[in-house]
């Protein structure tokens, strides 16, 4: 059984990059992709996934921001965040 990736980013050249990554991949599986906290806070309430891949930096808000609502919303769910920043 793949393992279940919801991803969000925003930026659409680096979105479609992690999803040709993670569909080339047989043991991976995107579950849902999209571009903000406020559209990932809605899906992810009841979705079937195994890790959220957040980018950092959001149009809306922060990845950090989405983490923790996770904490409290769904805390057995793991997420990775990811930035092009250097900070």
């Amino acid at each position: 059984m793949p393992y279940r990736v919801f991803l969000v980013e925003d930026h659409p050249v680096m979105r479609n990059a992690y999803e040709l990554v993670f569909r080339l991949e047989p043991d991976l599986e995107l579950c849902g992709v999209v571009g903000s906290v406020a559209e990932a806070v809605e899906r992810l309430r009841d979705a079937a996934c195994d890790l959220v891949v957040t980018d950092y930096a959001l149009p809306d808000r922060s990845g950090a921001e989405l983490v923790r609502w996770l904490r409290e919303a769904r805390p057995e769910m793991p997420a990775l965040v990811i930035s092009a920043h250097s900070d």
